[in-house]
């Protein structure tokens, strides 16, 4: 490849000979993949979390509260709905969203696709293949996340904006903005698009990159300021600006009270000195490589590569790692954007490194197999910096082999080298999807979460469920005192914005939210006369660590010595 990435379609491939174009077959082998092991895996409890929100709220998905924001559970209510046309039950509602998950991947991907197609011919399909691989098959544990959709919607934007101008770019811009609010978080998510677009225009900007600081100056006199506004970044950026500006313009007129509850919910997160924030966050880095071999890759995968594809990987994962600190919690679902940018750059590394680094990475995917599915939690909670140092020396090791190796080896990458690339892109993601594999190395709570894990826990809650709806009716009004996937699994209305209590419940640890409009409000859920009934999870919100006038409130209007159990959730008849 050149300095600049290369733009000829000659390597376009013509022929229909499979193996003159074998990414059909690996598209196809990759969405076997995904319904095999992605299909069957019950949803994330944070999904759950939503989906229960919304079914039992007496209120519109506007008015309730369901720890996300309000463009997320718009998109979400529009995905829910043939997923409720289409089931019986929740077990069929699940796997209907899994399939729509798959069909939004591979439609995000087919519009990277088209973009780069008339832009950067011969990557256009390893990119957009590798793009659909990461966004697949890493999702048993982050599909429909804010986070997840965001990387999403910002895959589909960059191949928005380089269709035709003004009309790509603008529909890319607003795709992007609309990934920025989904969480407001993913805003730094949406940027990568935004840069992706900027270093792979076909002009470049500044004519030749300045080495130094002191030659930026000159470099920006030098800039051709007469098309700016046919830029595509530049149409993108303030298509996004103008859709950002008039969602929150929407927020405060017709939903006001929406950016309260973002504020109040807020002060919820935990507070973290900097030695355990730091320790956390280089232990999810380091469990990202387990997860994700092409992560601990990706300093290899740059050896020899043009400044456009450093600034464009370097970049992105600088800006896919910003939400995480954002929000001082260390969920590896909020580092959904790193299996795609991962596999990307694997992608370009092997068209440079030749097959040798292709049987070096596949050593990385067994050890991950190893890791995700045949040590015990204990063990590598115990082990996890020796665990994550083995891969900082395996990603070493790569870099200084890929060194060596890519000055001796002549010639360009080829359409084959390029589609090898591909596959092991697709085989990289396959550990982390087995049905026995962790959703995380050792992060808490998903070191414990996996298909099976979840498909064993389903049985005991859906059933409780069940039970729970045949005793009181499954029309009767009840307040829960529980996770999302309880009130999801239960399923009986309630009279209550915050269908959880989640604000009553962070009370408990998190005195921040006691003072707040929010947590009041929360409070009035409990002496609402239309509930019939409490169920409650003692795990989830513990008696002895509310305040005493909660407890007060509760015992007031539910009698817990009648209470009947079944399984974590006791339910307890009103007075």
């Amino acid at each position: 490849m050149t300095d600049r990435v290369s733009t000829s379609g000659r390597g376009a491939h013509r022929s229909g000979a499979p193996w003159r174009n074998p990414y059909p077959l690996i598209i196809l082998a990759l969405l076997v993949l995904a319904g095999l092991l992605t299909v069957p895996a019950p949803l994330a409890n944070d999904i759950r979390y939503e989906i229960g929100t919304h079914a039992v709220s007496q209120f519109s998905v506007t008015e309730t509260f369901s720890h996300r924001p309000l463009m997320h559970r718009l998109i979400m209510e529009l995905f829910f709905a043939p997923s409720y046309a289409l089931s019986s039950d929740r077990v069929g509602f699940e796997i209907v969203m899994r399939v729509l998950a798959i069909a939004l991947s591979a439609l995000a991907a087919a519009v990277l696709w088209s973009g780069m197609r008339r832009r950067l011919p011969r990557l256009a399909s390893p990119v957009a293949v590798a793009s659909l691989a990461g966004l697949l098959l890493p999702s048993t544990g982050v599909a429909w996340e804010p986070d997840w959709l965001a990387v999403v919607l910002t895959v589909a934007g960059v191949g928005l904006c380089f269709w035709g101008r003004p009309v790509g770019p603008i529909l890319g811009g607003v795709i992007f903005a609309v990934a920025a609010v989904l969480k407001f978080v993913t805003l730094p998510i949406a940027m990568i698009g935004l840069l992706a677009v900027l270093l792979l225009e076909e002009r470049p900007w500044l004519g030749t990159w300045p080495r130094t600081l002191r030659e930026v100056p000159q470099a920006l006199r030098q800039l051709d300021r007469s098309d700016l506004l046919q830029r595509p970044v530049i149409i993108a950026t303030l298509a996004a600006i103008v859709t950002g500006i008039t969602w929150l313009v929407l927020l405060v007129t017709v939903w006001p009270w929406e950016i309260p509850w973002l504020l109040d919910a807020s002060k919820m997160q935990p507070l973290r000195p900097l030695g355990p924030k730091t320790a956390l966050t280089f232990e999810l880095l380091g469990n990202s490589m387990i997860m994700w071999p092409a992560i601990a890759l990706v300093p290899a995968a740059l050896v020899s590569a043009t400044k456009v594809e450093k600034g464009v990987v370097i970049g992105s994962l600088v800006l896919a790692w910003i939400p995480m600190q954002l929000q001082n919690q260390f969920f590896p679902y909020h580092l959904a954007a790193f299996p795609v940018i991962g596999s990307i750059a694997l992608v370009l590394g092997l068209r440079r490194g030749g097959r040798w680094l292709a049987a070096y990475a596949l050593i990385g995917g067994v050890g991950s197999v190893i890791a995700l599915t045949m040590i015990s939690p204990p063990v590598r909670i115990a082990w996890v910096w020796a665990f994550i140092a083995a891969w900082v020396v395996y990603a070493a090791v790569g870099v200084l082999l890929q060194r060596r190796l890519v000055a001796t080896r002549t010639g360009s990458a080829n359409r084959h080298l390029s589609a090898l690339a591909t596959l092991l892109a697709v085989l990289l993601l396959v550990p982390v999807s087995l049905p026995a594999a962790k959703w995380s190395f050792t992060m808490d709570p998903s070191r414990y979460f996996s298909t099976n894990h979840s498909l064993d826990v389903n049985k005991s809650l859906l059933s409780s469920g069940a039970a729970i709806r045949e005793r009181i009716g499954p029309d009767t009004p009840v307040l829960y005192f529980g996770f999302g996937d309880l009130v999801y699994a239960v399923g009986n209305p309630t009279f209550c914005k915050y269908p959880t209590n989640v604000f009553v419940q962070r009370g408990q640890w998190e005195k921040p939210v006691l003072p707040t409009a929010t947590y009041a409000d929360n409070l009035k859920c409990l002496d609402d006369p239309r509930n019939e009934y409490l169920v409650w999870d003692h795990d989830y919100v513990t008696d002895w660590r509310q305040p005493p006038e909660v407890m007060e409130i509760v015992d007031r209007n539910f009698d817990c010595r009648e209470a009947f159990q079944y399984g974590l959730m006791m339910v307890c008849p009103r007075r």
